[in-house]
Order: structure tokens, then C-alpha cells, then sequence
């Protein structure tokens, strides 16, 4: 949730919310580009990693709630399945746990999935396309990412998770933004995921149309990575489009979801109605028939090697995101309660993983990964870790409400304000920029 709404007459809010959010700056570069604090290795024990997790899914079970208003893929559903598999992202990061990589791959398909699932669901219900409410949504994606960027001066993309979720968002937004009287169409529906399917293979899998689409500038200034880790990839836009290719087509699927939602919503409610004896019958089936699939895929695909699975992974990513959700919505219990830590979590995932690089472990330097850790009290992994987590995800928690009102100070709800708005904000990011260098 964001801050509250400062009181009437409070024009000092703003100035309060950007001053706090400088200090959390200055931290996060005390953190990582300073001696201040010291860095250690990774511990890359399994064991450690499984029974942390354990303790955690233990502790999370505690904090089972109700869902205020029971349906398919509430709200606090989604939140829940994003938070879960942030918390395992970054422990993965943090004991460097390698032999998960396949699951992590997944983990991120499903945030891409929800990009087109959320996005498409919003629009198609509230038909607003307006330009504020574009603003506010990139605003949310990117403030955060930009001043990171140019406090420490690293490129966009060594947090591709912001350019890619970016550049999606606002596909599903022209998607249905052309046409949008008939919206409601399922006819035109169809006609524009496959349309957007077809787009989206020309733009990746035609080495023209990518170049062209984002070699000029400044797209290509917003997208170029030069990796200090990997000077042998001479060609900046190759970290791009590995990371976005590889979930290229799974927001549309996303889309696909978004468009049959009310399908499934009545099958399901069609299965809760029959007669008990129908609908075990009905949902062991279904059961069955999934655990066949994941299996099948398992054994064929998620079992190889990371290089080779990567090949198969923008094909094949839709299928365990389908599984999850049937199962996870199968009966009224299911989609009734939801797990309130994780859905806690759910709600900073963006914090968490850019601040993962600099508050919780420490990058390499300049454009750099965080391959050790961030050491408060040496000698001592669990208290260092324990007392790190908490500093993380306290600054982490408070950049996503500072940021959350900041935009509601900056991007202003009457359109005819944007420009000035804009100009103001790219001025201060310039200056920064210039200040910076």
C-alpha cells in the first residue's frame, strides 16, 4: 500500500518523502561502493538453503488469512505467488545455489506473465488508457531503477527486470489501446493476441527487426549493457536480448489468460456447483491430467542443463505457470485464503531485487553482479544474516512507500499538468545525470 494521503495543507509531505529517500540513497551507496562495510564470501550450502526455506514456509503458514473478495487469481493471490517466489529468488542469489536455475527461469516467466495478465485485465475493464495513468505505472517501474542507475552509475539494464517489464506493459497497453471500442469483442480478442504473438516473433527472431527496432537512439542507450564479468560479448544489445528473449512470448500468453478469464471462472464455478460425487471425479481428473503434463515436461525439458533448457524456455515457460494456477485455484478453500507474508512480500518485489545488489550482498563495482556478501558482523554467518535481512527489507519496504508517494506528489492526476510535470522530473534526473559524472 502506499503512504497516506498527507493531510490537507501538508505541502511539506513531499519534501519530508524525497528528503528520507535521499538518506536511503546515501545508504545503499555507503553499502556497496564504500569500504564502510565489509564483504564475504557466499555460503553455498544446500542444506542451508533448504532448511532456511523450510523455517520460512513454516513461519509463512502461521499467516494464512481470507481473501476479502474469493475469486480467480485475487488480488492477494497474486501477491502471495509473487512474494514465494521472490523469497526463494533471492536466497538462490544469496547462497548461490546454481542447480536452481531452471526453477528461477520459471519464477521469472511468471512475473513477465502477469505483466500481460494484469495489465490486460485492467484495461479491458476500466478502459482507461489515459496518459496519466501510463506515467503512474511507468513512474512505479522506473523511478526507483533511474536514480539507482545514476547514483552509482550503472546501466539500465544490469536490472533488466525494469527495461523488460517496461517495454511489455506498455505492448499490452497499444494492443488494446487500438480498437478499444471493441474491447469487449472476443473475436477481436483473438485477433489481437495473435496479432501481438506474430509482432513479438518478427521483433526477436528477425536479427533486422530487432536491430532496427532497438539499435537507434536512445533506445539503444537504454538497453546497451557492457558486462565487466564478460568482456568477450562485444555487442551491447546482447544482454537484452537474451534476458527479454527469453520471455518473450509469455506475456502474451499472459494476454491469452487475461482474455479467457471469465471461461475459466465459470468452468471452475461449474465444477464448485455439481454433485460431490461429479466433482471429485471432476477435479481428480483434472489433477491427474496436470501432474501428467508437469511430469512430461519435467523429464523432457526442466531436467536439462541450463544452456540447453534455455533453448526450450520461451516455448515451454507457459506450461508449469498453467499447472500452478489450475492447482491453485481448483476449489473455493484454495482460492479463498491466501498466505499473508508472502502476499506482505509480494508487494515490494521490485524494491527487493534491486536492493538485493547493494544492501544485502555487494556487487563486483561498476555495472557489477553481487557475487559476496554484505558483512555487518564478521565471523558470525547466521546473526550477519539475520541482522542484514532486516535492514533490507526495512529500507526495502520503506523506498516502496516513499516511491509510492512520491509519484502521487509528482505525476499529477490532471493530465493537462503532465508536461510541466515531465519536465520537471526529467530536468531533475539530468542534473543528477550531470552531477553524477
Amino acid at each position: 500500500k502506499a503512504e497516506p494521503a498527507p493531510a490537507p495543507g501538508d505541502a511539506l509531505a513531499p519534501w519530508r518523502a524525497g528528503a528520507e529517500f535521499a538518506v536511503w540513497m546515501l545508504f545503499i551507496y555507503a553499502c556497496d561502493r564504500t569500504d564502510l562495510v565489509a564483504r564475504g564470501e557466499k555460503h553455498t550450502s544446500q542444506k542451508s538453503f533448504w532448511c532456511l526455506w523450510g523455517l520460512i514456509c513454516l513461519a509463512a503458514a502461521c499467516t494464512v488469512r481470507s481473501c476479502r473478495a474469493p475469486r480467480v487469481l485475487a488480488r492477494e493471490q497474486t501477491e502471495e505467488w509473487k512474494g514465494w517466489m521472490q523469497l526463494m529468488f533471492l536466497l538462490y542469489h544469496y547462497f548461490a545455489q546454481a542447480q536452481l536455475y531452471n526453477a528461477i527461469r520459471v519464477y521469472i516467466a511468471a512475473y513477465v506473465w502477469m505483466t500481460g495478465y494484469g495489465n490486460f485485465l485492467y484495461y479491458q475493464k476500466t478502459g482507461n488508457f489515459g496518459a496519466v495513468r501510463v506515467c503512474q505505472t511507468l513512474f512505479r517501474l522506473n523511478f526507483f531503477v533511474v536514480v539507482v542507475c545514476v547514483a552509482l552509475r550503472n546501466e539500465y539494464m544490469l536490472y533488466y527486470i525494469a527495461p523488460m517489464h517496461t517495454l511489455f506493459t506498455l505492448f499490452v497497453w497499444l494492443a488494446l489501446r487500438i480498437g478499444r471500442a471493441r474491447n469487449d469483442d472476443a473475436r477481436v480478442l483473438v485477433v489481437k493476441v495473435v496479432s501481438t504473438l506474430l509482432l513479438t516473433a518478427l521483433l526477436y527472431d528477425v536479427e533486422a527487426v530487432f536491430r532496427f527496432a532497438f539499435g537507434w537512439q536512445p533506445m539503444r542507450a537504454l538497453v546497451a549493457f557492457h558486462d565487466p564479468l564478460h568482456p568477450e560479448f562485444t555487442d551491447e544489445l546482447h544482454e537484452w536480448r537474451f534476458r527479454s528473449g527469453l520471455d518473450r512470448y509469455v506475456w502474451v500468453f499472459g494476454m491469452a489468460c487475461a482474455a479467457l478469464f471469465p471461461v475459466l471462472s465459470k468452468a471452475l464455478a461449474r465444477v464448485d456447483a455439481a454433485e460431490a460425487a461429479a466433482r471429485r471425479a471432476i477435479r481428480g481428473a483434472v489433477v491427474a491430467a496436470l501432474l501428467g503434463a508437469i511430469y512430461v515436461y519435467h523429464d523432457a525439458v526442466f531436467s536439462l542443463d541450463k544452456y540447453a533448457y534455455n533453448g526450450y524456455h520461451p516455448y515451454t515457460s507457459w506450461l508449469p505457470i498453467l499447472v500452478y494456477i489450475l492447482l491453485r485455484n481448483l476449489t473455493p478453500a484454495l482460492r479463498a485464503r491466501y498466505v499473508h507474508l508472502f502476499t506482505f512480500l509480494g508487494q515490494v518485489t521490485l524494491e527487493t531485487y534491486i536492493l538485493q545488489f547493494h544492501v544485502w550482498m555487494k556487487t563486483t563495482g561498476l555495472n557489477g553482479s553481487p557475487k559476496f556478501l554484505l558483512v555487518l558482523i564478521e565471523g558470525h554467518f547466521w546473526l550477519n544474516f539475520a541482522v542484514v535481512s532486516a535492514a533490507y527489507f526495512l529500507v526495502s519496504v520503506r523506498v516502496f512507500r516513499l516511491t509510492c508517494a512520491l509519484r502521487d506528489a509528482l505525476v499529477p492526476d490532471d493530465a493537462r499538468d503532465l508536461p510541466r510535470a515531465l519536465a520537471v522530473l526529467g530536468g531533475v534526473v539530468a542534473a543528477l545525470a550531470a552531477a553524477g559524472h
